[in-house]
C-alpha cells in the first residue's frame, strides 16, 4: 500500500509517500481500502512538532485518521468485504453501511 509519513517533526518537506505492506487485522479490526483520508488542523500541529512531549505515538507517523472507503479484509468481525465504511481516530472500530 502507499501512505504518507514522516519520522521527524516539521513544515510539508517532511511528508513522504512510501510503499508498506498490507497490514493484517488482528481480532475485531477490519482492513479498509481508503477511497478518502481527510488530514484537520491536529495533524498539522502534530507534524510541526508543537505537541511531542504530550505525544505517545512513535515515528514515523502517517497522519489522516479520518476516511471512508470500503472493507478490504474483514478480518473476524463479521462485516462483509465491500462494505462501505467511515474511519475515525476517535473510534477504534469500522462503522459500516450495506453497500
Amino acid at each position: 500500500m502507499r501512505a504518507i509519513e514522516y519520522d521527524r517533526f516539521g513544515g510539508y518537506d517532511v511528508l513522504e509517500l512510501r510503499e508498506r505492506p498490507l497490514p493484517v487485522p488482528a481480532g475485531g479490526q477490519v482492513l479498509v481500502r481508503m477511497s478518502v483520508a481527510g488530514v484537520n488542523p491536529l495533524d498539522e500541529t502534530v507534524r510541526a512538532g508543537k505537541l511531542a512531549p504530550a505525544l505517545h505515538k512513535p515515528l514515523p507517523i502517517r497522519p489522516g485518521g479520518f476516511g471512508v472507503g470500503r472493507v478490504e479484509d474483514p478480518g473476524a468481525s463479521g462485516l462483509a468485504a465491500g462494505m462501505r465504511s467511515s474511519t475515525s481516530p476517535a473510534s477504534r472500530c469500522a462503522k459500516g453501511s450495506r453497500g
